[in-house]
């Protein structure tokens, strides 16, 4: 080595001697990303007009370089090594002396992030970002279009999920984008304003907490191109069809560094939703979500309160929405950043079901003609401010307002021993409303400390009016009128220290949360009333330590919680130990494995520990609840994930599989009472559920064609009770798709063929009967591109729906045709969805609900075919 350090004090000194004359000169250091010196790099400068090398020198052993010139002015300033990726920048001389240090990258990275990006994929840190030029085709109308067509990203019912997991956050540039509302953005943002589409892993939103602790969440963030920004950009159209359809939209939007501002309308007649059901429990989750560098747990009993139009979904005969929102993301100044959103949505359907009622254990038997209309309205308001205090301290703070309607009327008519008929008239009112502030705080550089606080109270008030053209239950009436009220207040107070110390974080959390939940429910015409309040508040402390860095990644912390119940004037006490664990090898950022145990618990709600009779529908009684105390409900979890990701050609594959048990949880034993079921309120056995998911997608470079596999499945061994005796009962669930998919944008055809599927089979253990459900939905869709002025679409899929004995089809038909005139803002359309199925169609199901086989008919929306009109700002 002795040689090498001669040689280049050599080169360096004599380049010093032979510019000695010289009136400006150039020097630096010449160091790799680990900041060590790089000997032996060629240094050359360029003249800018005849791109001539007018000087050059070498840099030594510690990586110093010197560089004379003439004149002063603009040159290029270009460095290269045998090792290292070449580097030019333009550089300014204006001094006598300008120094330049510069950092080169290694030629096996450039391989990896920088002839990746031109390819398909690159990841970088914790960041995996996609080269759409490599997965679209340039038919992709709205953002939906381009997830569904990135590996290991799939967009279903609205929701996007990253690896079979929804992802914790949606960003647009950067910034919170309608809260956890993914419909909105994937159905509204339009293909063509998307320039980058980018996974975040280990994503916090504090960045002071993410430096010491690192992450937790994932997080999808949406580029928008430049030539979208800084202006007031669009989209107003309107599509008119046949027997009065319509779809009218609204989409405003303005991004700037410092204001982003969306406006998203939209009516309709044709089915579109605004958001599905799971974008409606995320959007009505609690506020303590906001909670800053929490260890939380958010594990609770699912709500009875549930819309009937979001579980309908379009099985209807007919269904209007009216949606308007705005989201709002204002940076006043670099310390304060203010982000909201408020959505309006009002929904009207009229449904129409034919149910074949068939009690187990029992020769009751009834044909239930159904006709229901109902209306919803939603509101949300939700506001966050964060304030950066200062580069060590930060606070946030976050309000939620959700107010909501629902009012469902009902006709039926049943057919048994004898013709009843029967109304029901159901009004709900809900209103939720929450706030939380957080603190950081670095005390040194690497200690954290947070404190949290939270308030949150949801009142709802429910009237339900049943008529019936012969006597109600055992009541010798013929009209009942129920009232009911349930009030659920909750606060909290949280505390945390962080330690990073190397690799490894260690953090304590402890805390005390203060519940109320309270029901009341009164049947006026019999004066039955049941009033339950119960009081729960704990205590707990959560210890862990974590490595999020390098192969070996782990997480190990247990919750102590003590709880204290009070149950109308009777109290109790409780301890739990919590434990949590996961471990995860990283072979690679896109290579992973992972295992995780978890251990979760909550006490259920008031209303299911009713002393007095509770109406549910026209043929179903809730009488007294044998869940006598307050028992806790016990989930535990263990699950394996695995990801691998080309980032070459973006051939990915995604598994997870993970069992649960839970205890305790509330469900309902039935027994049959002349021609109504009665229900009652108990403590099931444990319940086993396996999971597994598994997302497969592979790309045939030369002829640009991708396969893709999604298949879940669900097996639950669970238990029913009919008079009191147990039914075990298996339930095994199959879905997903096969598809094919064309990529070629120089193409005039583009085309996408394969199958979705799904299978369902419940077995009853000791009642020898089986439940079986299965849809087959094979498609063919052709993509025609006859240049940017007209587009082409055409959609072909055959549904075939089984259950049990009966079965149904239908084919469905659809078509866009897209006509751009060029240079202009103006697109017409002719649009068809389901256009042979116009007058309407049915599916059919199997099911079971409270030990009654149910076999339903149900009444589509129909399909419609029109024309559009749109102008793009």
């Amino acid at each position: 080595m002795l040689y090498k350090y001669i040689v280049s004090n050599l080169f360096f000194f004599l380049s010093c001697f032979l510019f000695a004359q010289e009136n400006f000169i150039i020097r630096g250091k010449i160091t790799n990303n680990d900041a060590k010196p790089i000997s032996f790099a060629t240094i050359q400068l360029i003249n800018t007009d005849t791109k001539k090398v007018i000087s050059f020198s070498i840099s030594n052993s510690q990586g110093n370089y010197s560089i004379k010139v003439n004149n002063q002015g603009n040159y290029i300033l270009e460095i290269s090594h045998v090792n290292y990726s070449k580097i030019s920048e333009t550089l300014q001389v204006n001094e006598s002396y300008t120094t330049k240090d510069i950092i080169l990258e290694s030629k096996e990275k450039e391989i990896e992030e920088v002839v990746i990006i031109s390819k398909a994929i690159t990841a970088k840190e914790d960041t995996i970002s996609y080269n759409l030029n490599s997965f679209t085709n340039g038919h992709e109308e709205k953002l939906k279009d381009i997830l569904n067509k990135l590996p290991g990203i799939e967009v279903e019912n609205g929701n996007i999920k990253v690896n079979g997991k929804q992802v914790d956050k949606l960003l647009v540039d950067g910034k919170d984008f309608f809260g956890n509302n993914h419909k909105i953005a994937t159905e509204n943002l339009n293909a063509q304003m998307i320039k980058s589409v980018e996974i975040l892993n280990n994503y916090k939103s504090s960045q002071i907490a993410k430096n010491i602790e690192g992450g937790n969440q994932t997080a999808l963030n949406v580029g928008i191109k430049k030539e979208y920004k800084n202006k007031i950009t669009g989209e107003a159209s309107l599509l008119s069809a046949y027997e009065s359809k319509y779809n009218a939209q609204l989409n405003l939007f303005k991004f700037t560094n410092n204001l982003s501002i969306s406006f998203i309308g939209n009516a309709n007649n044709t089915g579109q939703e605004s958001f599905t059901i799971d974008d409606y429990l995320k959007l009505n989750s609690d506020v303590r979500n906001d909670l800053m560098n929490s260890e939380l747990s958010s594990f609770k009993e699912m709500d009875n309160f549930l819309p009937n139009f979001l579980l309908s979904d379009n099985n209807v005969i007919k269904k209007e929405n009216q949606m308007g929102s705005i989201n709002l993301s204002y940076l006043p100044s670099e310390k304060i950043k203010i982000t909201g959103f408020t959505l309006l949505n009002n929904t009207r359907q009229r449904e129409k079901i034919l149910s074949e009622r068939t009690f187990l254990n029992s020769n009751f038997h009834s044909i239930d003609n159904n006709n229901s209309k109902g209306n919803f309205l939603f509101n949300q308001t939700h506001v966050k401010i964060d304030f950066e205090i200062n580069k060590n301290n930060s606070l946030n703070y976050s309000v939620s307002i959700e107010p909501t309607k629902d009012h469902t009327d009902r006709e039926i008519s049943q057919e048994s021993y004898e013709k009843i008929l029967f109304n029901e008239n159901m009004k709900n009112r809900n209103m939720k409303f929450g706030q939380q502030i957080s603190y950081l705080s670095k005390i040194a550089k690497n200690k954290l400390i947070t404190f949290n606080i939270y308030q949150e109270s949801n009142s709802s008030k429910g009237d339900f009016f049943l008529l019936s053209s012969h006597s109600l239950y055992d009541f010798n009436i013929n009209n009942l009128v129920q009232n009911s009220t349930k009030k659920d207040r909750e606060w909290g107070v949280i505390g945390k220290y962080s330690q990073n110390i190397g690799e490894i974080v260690v953090r304590n959390s402890m805390g005390y949360l203060w519940k109320q939940n309270f029901f009341k429910n009164s049947i006026i015409e019999n004066n039955i009333r049941n009033h339950i309040s119960f009081h729960t508040d704990y205590s707990f402390i959560k210890p862990a330590i974590l490595k999020n860095k390098n192969f070996l990644q782990f997480l190990l912390d247990f919750e102590l919680r003590n709880y204290n119940l009070k149950l109308n004037k009777h109290s109790s006490n409780s301890l739990f130990f919590l434990p949590q664990a996961k471990i995860k090898l990283e072979f690679k950022q896109t290579h992973t494995l992972a295992l995780f145990y978890k251990r979760e618990v909550d006490y259920i709600s008031a209303d299911k520990l009713n002393s007095y009779e509770i109406l549910l529908n026209y043929s179903s009684i809730y009488k007294e609840s044998f869940i006598k105390e307050r028992k806790e409900i016990i989930n535990n979890t263990i699950g394996l994930e695995y990801l691998f990701l080309n980032l070459f050609d973006g051939n990915f594959l995604s598994a997870n599989v993970n069992y649960s048990r839970k205890a305790n949880s509330p469900i309902s034993n039935s027994s049959l009472n002349s021609q109504y079921t009665i229900l009652n309120y108990i403590s099931s056995s444990d319940q086993d559920i396996w999971n597994t998911f598994i997302n497969f997608e592979k790309k045939l470079k030369f002829i640009k064609y991708k396969l893709k596999i999604n298949v879940n499945y669900n097996f639950i061994k669970s238990s029913t009770f009919t008079n009191f005796q147990e039914i075990p009962m298996n339930t095994n669930r199959v879905n997903g798709d096969v598809s094919f998919q064309t990529y070629n944008k120089k193409s005039i055809v583009n085309y996408d063929f394969g199958s979705k599927f799904s299978y369902l089979n419940t077995d009853y253990k000791n009642q020898d009967i089986s439940l079986k459900n299965s849809q087959i939905i094979p498609f063919v869709n052709l993509y025609f591109n006859f240049g940017e002025s007209l587009k082409f679409s055409l959609k072909n899929s055959y549904e075939f729906y089984k259950s049990g004995s009966i079965s149904r089809d239908k084919y469905n038909l659809g078509l866009k045709v897209i006509y751009r005139k060029e240079h202009t803002p103006w697109k017409f359309w002719i649009e068809g969805y389901d256009i042979l199925n116009i007058s309407g169609s049915e599916i059919v199901e199997t099911s079971t609900d409270d030990n009654i086989l149910q076999k339903e008919i149900y009444h589509k929306l129909p399909g419609y075919a029109g024309i559009g009109i749109s102008y793009s700002l």
